[in-house]
């Protein structure tokens, strides 16, 4: 499935119900994984690991959202060479413990970094950048899509 084809098929406004997403696992030239720590202005998942990602913009597709989440989160010194969509999933997050869940659709890539720095450029809403082997990621608390990429394999 064309992972744009499937976003162009969606409506999707200001006032939509259906939150779009994308995410990304990027890693180095040894297989080693990206992990961003969330920080405390995030709206769940606090102090969890996870790969780039974020929200999908009203008249954005995945490949422009997933660009502009890799400038927002890592900087602009970070090259990524190669990007590949991996699936499309529907997954459900509470905001709060007590709130009600919130469904999104998560376009999922695999990239690999090529060259340059990571930076933390939104501090409050990532708190550390950890580079980690794939193996040892169990040891790590990881973010619900991490631990879904983890347990399907993606990650391999």
């Amino acid at each position: 499935v064309d992972a744009w084809m499937v976003a162009a098929s969606i409506p999707l406004d200001e006032d939509s119900a259906i939150n779009l997403a994308v995410e990304l696992v990027l890693k180095d030239a040894h297989g080693q994984v990206l992990l961003m720590k969330r920080g405390k202005r995030c709206q769940d998942e606090v102090g969890l690991l996870e790969g780039v990602g974020g929200r999908v913009e009203v008249d954005e597709t995945f490949r422009q959202a997933l660009n502009r989440e890799i400038v927002e989160e890592l900087g602009t010194d970070i090259n990524v060479s190669f990007i590949q969509f991996s699936h499309l999933r529907s997954q459900y997050f509470h905001a709060t413990e007590s709130s009600e869940p919130h469904r999104w659709f998560i376009a999922s890539y695999r990239g690999l970094w090529a060259s340059g720095e990571p930076t933390i450029v939104e501090p409050d809403k990532c708190s550390e950048i950890l580079i980690r082997s794939v193996s040892s990621l169990m040891q790590h608390e990881l973010a619900a899509s991490m631990r879904f990429l983890l347990a399907q394999n993606f990650l391999l």
